[in-house]
């Protein structure tokens, strides 16, 4: 397809421009001339570059009307057409023109030529300019991109990092130049990583292959990465595999504190839920029995009236109970929880607690095994204690319906007291024992069996509180088995 180029003949007559225009097109059909003619004294209005000048004779004593055509467009050719000296050719190729030729001379197979090659020249400029402009355009971007740009080799070795590289990572460029990227990488996700890229370089493909990975930042920390991969090993004006990294961390951050914050709610909701029920039930208790007692207390017998009176005070006991629980949890969130250690008798302190919970139940037995090596005396906060082994006693009950012994053991080990609870209950599923000392997670298979889902945290805050640890085991269909150590501190002595 022919290129039309924009020509000016600069002449006071149209001579030139009828003789230009017999040679119309130049390299055969390559480049076609549009000529028009416009006097020297209208070179000052011109508004728009044309693609060549063309400066007849009669305008070449106006010395000053050249210069300023090349000085107003520097990209444009300017050809001067007249057979000139050496000297007169010198001055004019001086103030910026490209070829003085005589018009007879152009109009020649060889003028021809030297005006194709000119005009090739001038186009190869141009694409250069172009190129360069392009590249400038390319190296602003990424210098001021927040996206981070690395290319890699064929082995996955860093061959160029961007400013932002070095701006958020905080390192130097030659410090990871020629390094390995895998280095850099945690090595939780390196292995994934190593295999993605050598899928990726193993064909040649133009599509991105997005990889997620932590970085190593100069200072120790990771940073969530994005990638975009991109093969170009193939590409002659890049060789490389190209990365296009943003790093999400803060996102990921915020994402992940909002989908704790909605759990938060969902498990907020469920306990107001659970614990509405929780109370609405020993009312009931309560107020029912009180409305028999109203009604037909006069009438009725002595053992009738205790017996009413009995289950009236173990419903308060279990709402004063639901009231400490729910309290407690406050003042430990709130930091108003503070230890009261005072000199126990561990034996006589859990032997009683186990005493409490088995008048209490009477479908239970609580087998007691205590070692001899336990500590006669060790400071604790007995009621914290007691709400410990307490809610440990009480789960192993309510969760084993239908299995009649509890298994509390007590030993001492390394300068700790161990108090383990077993049950032979429900069990836990495998997948949800680390979430059980959550607040407000009650496990699937609690079902209908009334519970709040904060007692199990109060308790491992309770243990911390002393310095101690927890730990809970659990077979499915078989039962739990929780764990209680505690530092054991004689009277005068300080942790």
């Amino acid at each position: 397809m022919s290129q039309v180029l924009d020509c000016l003949v600069i002449s006071g007559h149209s001579g030139a421009q009828q003789a230009l225009e017999q040679m119309k097109h130049i390299g055969g059909e390559r480049f076609t001339l549009n000529l028009s003619t416009r006097a020297c004294g209208c070179l000052a209005k011109i508004e728009h570059a044309p693609d060549l000048f063309f400066f007849a004779e009669d305008c070449i004593d106006d010395g000053q009307a050249i210069g300023m055509a090349t000085a107003r467009f520097p990209n444009t050719m300017h050809i001067v057409l007249k057979d000139a000296s050496e000297e007169e050719r010198r001055k004019l190729m001086a103030i910026g023109v490209d070829e003085v030729i005589g018009l007879g001379d152009l109009a020649s197979p060889v003028g021809h030529h030297l005006l194709e090659k000119l005009l090739v020249y001038q186009n190869l400029e141009k694409a250069e300019q172009r190129a360069e402009q392009s590249e400038e355009r390319f190296r602003g971007i990424i210098e001021h991109s927040h996206d981070i740009i690395m290319l890699l080799d064929a082995e996955g070795t860093v061959i160029y990092v961007s400013p932002a590289f070095e701006r958020q990572m905080e390192y130097e460029h030659w410090e990871v130049l020629g390094q390995e990227l895998a280095g850099f990488i945690h090595e939780e996700d390196r292995v994934a990583v190593r295999s993605k890229l050598h899928k990726l370089t193993s064909v040649w493909a133009s599509d991105g292959m997005v990889l997620t990975y932590r970085f190593a930042r100069k200072d120790g920390t990771w940073r969530d990465f994005e990638t975009v991969a991109t093969n170009l090993l193939n590409t002659e004006t890049v060789k490389a595999v190209v990365l296009n990294s943003r790093d999400m961390t803060e996102q990921i951050r915020t994402q992940t504190a909002l989908e704790k914050e909605r759990e938060l709610v969902e498990q907020q909701r469920i306990f107001i839920s659970m614990v509405s029920h929780e109370f609405r039930t020993p009312l009931t208790i309560i107020d029912g029995n009180a409305q028999i007692i109203e009604r037909r207390g006069e009438s009725m017998e002595v053992d009738k009236l205790k017996e009413r009176a009995s289950v009236i005070r173990r419903g308060v006991t279990r709402l004063i109970g639901l009231i400490e629980t729910i309290l407690s949890a406050h003042a430990v969130e709130s930091g108003m929880l503070s230890l009261n250690l005072a000199p126990c008798h561990v034996k006589d302190l859990i032997g009683g607690i186990c005493q409490e919970y088995q008048d209490f139940s009477s479908t239970h037995v609580i087998h007691v095994d205590m070692a001899d090596d336990i500590p006669d005396v060790t400071m604790l906060d007995e009621k914290i204690f007691r709400h410990v082994l307490g809610n440990l006693l009480s789960n192993a009950i309510k969760y084993s319906p239908g299995k009649e012994q509890v298994d509390v053991k007590a030993w001492r080990e390394e300068g700790e007291m161990a108090v383990k609870v077993a049950d032979r209950g429900l069990g836990i599923p495998k997948d949800e024992v680390s979430r059980l000392f959550s607040k407000y997670y009650r496990a699937s298979t609690a079902g209908s069996i009334p519970g709040t889902g904060i007692g199990l945290t109060l308790v491992k805050q309770f243990v911390e509180l002393h310095n101690g640890h927890i730990a809970l085991e659990s077979v499915l269909g078989e039962g739990t088995t929780v764990t209680v150590r505690l530092p054991v501190v004689a009277p005068g002595e300080s942790e």
